[in-house]
């Protein structure tokens, strides 16, 4: 099935014991030529819907009936224009126009046969001999349009069909693949379907952003980038085209209706439970189409908010509430050996202890539990992971955030010191507290420098921050720090640093020294109300030097950074 959710919030998946051998979604199978390719067509019909009555999750039929019949000429006009100039050869084709009722259906019948285009209406009150015949006039091109109600919407095999008219809105995501499926099958002689979906002004809750996702496979994030963007990114053959009314407007609904208030996270989570099913951080955030970062701010997580929808608030312990409080300081993780390690060890039932953990999941432990609870010493390690192991809710959820950010992860981030236990990769993100705990610091909150000197093994970490305010950093603390090209990296030591000094000569002979640089850039302290994580560059090494107290160094990486690093950090020095 293409729909294995159910409009009741179930799942076919749970029938099977709730796994799948193998998931083949849309945009999958339209990308190995299993289905038929589209070309689809949002268009503006003038109607405002916003005024009319939205109840359980829907428009009230009469009303839309109201609407589109009694107030529906014009509408009906408009359709067999933009059919007529879309369609090359409209009148061999073989459609299917999907209505808003029976009334609906007769209606646009009758106006296209004022016209002599050949058509018919079918719904659930026609008799099964009829209704045969209409799909057989249909198949063989007596008729070219078919228009249907609460029919056809799955389980129905007409290849034949290419033309597919959403003449209705169609608030369920799931309705509206079945109902475009419809057209998908592959046929001799068809090179693709063309999609006319007429579009008018829509109530605050409708989500267009659900339609458009389950068509691309697109985050919600994506999907903005893609329809501000003409939908460049889109499987062979596939072509998305929204007229410039329609753009906005779907875009506009797609920022106001998708949830971003407490209230609004709980009301859905109730939503999505109603019919007993446990609401998972994965399921939700799918159903609700809204990523981490739009989730998760201090005092909001999702246990406490599953919590608030069962009517248990006040219920969670200290930890949990200072934990799960600072979940949003975990967003940034994105090397594939932090969260690996995370999903596996959060999901064990007995605590760790450090004398049974290896040294550089020690250290990753150390990091995760300093960013939950901030005063995490290394002495008190044991002590932190026996009482953070009680809250077996917050552990789970952190996990499947763990899953959720390992999979939207694009970047390839090998280990920097493989044989070694220091657990950093190349071009992941780090606060400044998680590498100095990556490099053995035992207590990282008290260093609020932008350097600093790991003994053993012996490790200079330069943290860089490029763009510099006046507002968050001083006169002296404003260095001159810039990306000269993907190798080359131009750094100003603290003002105090002389070449002379044991500092300036261990930048200058690391080498020969037996000491390492590494450097972590990012491109400003804050972005979106959250401190920016730094990103690893990895190793460098000394080029050259000019000038003293402070020094500018030439350090030239061992790993180049990737491009679209590059570009950004231009951007950011100016």
């Amino acid at each position: 099935t293409a729909t294995p959710e159910r409009a009741d919030g179930g799942d076919v998946r749970d029938f099977f014991g709730g796994e799948s051998t193998v998931e083949l979604r849309l945009w999958d199978a339209l990308q190995q030529g299993l289905l038929c390719p589209f070309q689809y067509f949002g268009l503006n019909d003038g109607e405002d819907l916003g005024d009319l009555k939205w109840q359980g999750g829907k428009y009230d039929v009469s009303e839309l009936e109201a609407k589109y019949v009694g107030r529906g000429e014009n509408r009906a006009k408009l359709v067999l224009q933009n059919l007529q100039e879309i369609v090359t050869d409209w009148r061999t084709m073989r459609a299917l126009g999907f209505c808003v009722s029976i009334a609906h259906a007769e209606y646009m019948a009758a106006q296209f046969e004022l016209t002599g285009v050949p058509c018919a209406a079918l719904s659930s009150t026609t008799d099964d001999d009829l209704r045969g015949q209409l799909r057989k006039d249909l198949r063989e091109g007596r008729i070219c349009i078919l228009f249907v109600v609460d029919i056809f919407n799955e389980g129905i095999d007409l290849p034949e069909v290419d033309t597919v008219l959403f003449l209705r809105p169609t608030e369920s995501a799931t309705v509206y693949i079945q109902q475009l499926g419809r057209g998908l099958r592959l046929c001799e002689g068809k090179s693709c379907l063309t999609v006319l979906d007429f579009i008018g002004g829509q109530n605050q809750n409708f989500r267009f952003d659900m339609r458009y996702r389950a068509m691309t496979g697109f985050s919600r994030s994506e999907l903005q980038k893609q329809i501000a963007g003409g939908f460049p990114s889109l499987p062979s053959g596939c072509d998305i085209r929204l007229d410039s009314v329609t753009q906005a407007a779907v875009l506009a609904n797609i920022k106001k209706a998708v949830p971003n208030t407490r209230k609004q996270f709980v009301s859905e989570i109730r939503s999505l439970s109603a019919g007993g099913r446990p609401v998972t951080l994965p399921h939700f955030l799918e159903e609700t189409s809204i990523e981490p970062e739009d989730l998760y701010r201090p005092k909001r997580y999702f246990t406490e908010l599953c919590r608030e929808a069962r009517g248990e608030l006040g219920t969670a312990t200290d930890d949990e509430a200072k934990a799960g409080s600072s979940i949003t300081r975990l967003l940034h993780v994105d090397d594939g050996m932090r969260t690996e390690f995370y999903r596996s060890v959060l999901r064990e039932r007995n605590a760790p202890t450090t004398r049974a953990l290896k040294a550089e999941e020690r250290r990753m432990l150390f990091m995760l539990l300093f960013g939950l609870f901030n005063d995490v010493k290394w002495p008190a390690l044991d002590a932190a992971i026996e009482r953070f192991w009680k809250e077996e809710a917050l552990r789970e959820e952190i996990a499947d955030l763990m899953g959720i950010l390992d999979a939207r992860s694009d970047r390839l981030t090998p280990r920097i010191f493989p044989d070694s236990q220091i657990p950093l990769a190349l071009h992941a993100d780090y606060s400044r507290d998680e590498l100095l705990a990556a490099l053995g610091h035992e207590s990282p909150g008290d260093v609020r420098e932008g350097v600093y000197f790991a003994k053993d093994p012996a490790i200079d970490a330069l943290m860089v921050t490029l763009r510099k305010t006046e507002q968050e950093f001083s006169p002296t603390t404003r260095y001159q720090d810039y990306a000269i090209s993907p190798e080359l990296f131009h750094w100003e030591s603290q003002s105090t640093t002389r070449a002379a000094q044991p500092t300036g000569q261990r930048y200058m002979h690391h080498t020969e020294r037996g000491s390492k640089v590494l450097l972590f850039v990012r491109e400003q302290k804050l972005a979106e109300g959250r401190t920016s994580p730094y990103t690893c560059l990895g190793l460098a090494n000394y080029v050259s030097h000019c000038g003293d107290a402070p020094m500018q160094i030439k350090w030239r990486l061992e790993n180049p950074m990737p491009e679209v690093l590059f570009q950004g950090y231009l951007a950011a020095a100016g």
